[in-house]
């Protein structure tokens, strides 16, 4: 019997809650809700008359009319809560603090076209009169002190009193502003927060594997990681196991949800997928790629050759089914393993990790040993620049293959060999993996 779309419908709520609930940055954002209520401050949203804008913000539950009224407006860095944190608890003191989020920013929402400074001084000044403020002061940071400026000088001309303009470039003529963004050698908009696509291998889904940078990488970018088909809740009625259909499948995913341009890291197997889309499936969206622990320089001979050496079906080292199995894959993959865990905690991971799609997850593996990216030929090179991150101990797939892959690509590439690690570098080196992560996406110097 089919399950009703209606159940499905609240099941993909539920999950999208609770996945809510176990992010980092989700907590903190409850966090500055509860600072911002004990502030004396509650959340409100304010229809717009005869639109379908509305505006979401912050202000005193309670007018105390002995203290004066500030607005604070937010740059492109951030919603209003999270870029004034540590103003609100000291301004709260002395002002009535009314904090908006911009149109298209937080939950404030347009279906108007209009996106210039104007619209946004004229929306917020619409806002603070259907609260019933008659007289403030306006304060914005960067993109804010654009639209404080243009509340004063004419939206909001008779209500606002004083201005604060915080490092915005209200001054600039059309020509500096042009030269400004010329001299950043890029899109003005590639300076915002970045997107990263994390890609797992088979060792575990990408939340799993990934443990140890999402809460650092998502200080700094849009992180996306997908469960690869098969893995997690990713799954198809396709016959394909190809490297290039998983890539093929991120790839729509991620146009789906409208991301235009984004960063793709893959440790292990999902180097491999992010090499292909970055080299065919993706070409266009991918800006950078990093590679962590992959073997993609491996000629079909040397793949067959690293399976003999196991002396057993790769299948049984990568996807264990017994206790001891899962140990061995420890020692495998890890400079430092575990000293000891419980048989029952190891038991609960499989059971998790390795039960589900073991039939699928075998005809991958064996797809990868036997034609790697699927290029019949020599490996192509991606045109974007490449990080390729291994650990010098790695005995899955050894360091000399990081150097062919390096002499491959050429000068496209940067190679980082860490030392005293395995091939589950995410996990033994996670401060390394996330500041060459940082470093090479904003184009900051390798250390």
């Amino acid at each position: 019997m089919e399950t009703p779309k209606n159940i499905l419908l609240i099941l993909h709520y539920i999950r999208r809650f609770i996945s809510r609930l176990l992010s980092l940055v989700s907590l903190k954002d409850i966090v500055l809700s509860l600072l911002l209520l004990l502030c004396g401050l509650s959340s409100l949203t304010v229809q717009l008359s005869g639109s379908t804008t509305s505006i979401h913000l912050w202000g005193p539950r309670r007018r105390r009319h002995s203290r004066p009224a500030l607005v604070l407006l937010h740059g492109f860095g951030g919603f209003a809560k999270w870029q004034f944190e540590r103003q609100i608890a000291p301004l709260s003191r002395h002002f009535d603090l009314y904090l908006p989020d911009l149109v298209f920013f937080g939950q404030s929402v347009s279906a108007e076209g209009k996106r210039s400074v104007k619209f946004q001084a004229e929306c917020v000044a619409e806002a603070m009169r259907k609260l019933g403020v008659g007289k403030y002061t306006v304060a914005g940071v960067s993109y804010g002190g654009f639209v404080a400026f243009c509340m004063a000088a004419a939206a909001a001309e008779r209500e606002v009193e004083r201005v604060v303009v915080i490092a915005s470039g209200v001054a600039t003529s059309a020509k500096e502003r042009k030269e400004l963004a010329e001299k950043e050698g890029r899109e003005v908009a590639e300076l915002l927060k970045k997107k990263n696509v994390l890609l797992h291998g088979f060792g575990g889904f990408a939340k799993w594997q990934f443990e140890r940078q999402i809460a650092s990488l998502s200080r700094q970018f849009d992180l996306y990681l997908p469960d690869l088909v098969f893995f997690g809740h990713s799954v198809s009625a396709e016959g394909k196991r190809s490297v290039k259909f998983q890539a093929e499948c991120v790839a729509e995913a991620m146009r789906k949800l409208g991301v235009e341009k984004y960063t793709v890291a893959g440790v292990s197997y999902g180097g491999f997928v992010a090499f292909c889309m970055a080299a065919v499936a993706a070409e266009r969206e991918v800006e950078r790629v990093v590679v962590i622990a992959s073997g993609l320089a491996a000629t079909a001979k040397e793949r067959k050759d690293l399976a003999e050496k196991e002396g057993r079906e790769v299948a049984e080292l990568l996807l264990p089914e017994r206790v001891e199995d899962l140990r061995n894959l420890f020692r495998r993959c890890m400079f430092r393993p575990p000293t000891w865990l419980p048989d029952f905690l190891l038991r609960d991971f499989i059971e998790i990790m390795f039960k589900d799609h073991r039939k699928e997850r075998t005809e991958l593996l064996n797809e990868l040993l036997s034609n790697g990216v699927g290029w019949g030929g020599a490996l192509p090179i991606p045109k974007q620049e490449t990080l390729i991150l291994w650990g010098d101990e790695d005995t899955i797939f050894p360091l000399p293959l990081a150097y062919a892959l390096k002499r491959h690509l050429g000068d496209k590439a940067k190679l980082q060999v860490i030392k005293e690690a395995g091939h589950a570098l995410p996990l033994e080196k996670p401060h390394h993996v996330n500041s060459s992560i940082r470093r090479f996406i904003l184009q900051e110097k390798l250390v």
